[in-house]
């Protein structure tokens, strides 16, 4: 069973892996203009 092994290791992820999973699925045209912030380290998150 594939799926539960993946499903399985998202719920193993800690708030921080989660915050930076969810940045990385963000459009990153709309993260640049949003200007997304790590809550953790205060690093602004911008496309290049």
């Amino acid at each position: 069973m594939p799926n539960n092994e993946e499903t399985s290791k998202e719920w193993l992820l800690n708030e921080d892996e989660k915050f930076s999973y969810h940045v990385s699925l963000i459009d990153y045209r709309i993260a640049n203009l949003i200007h997304v912030t790590c809550p953790k380290c205060g690093h602004t998150l911008r496309d290049r």
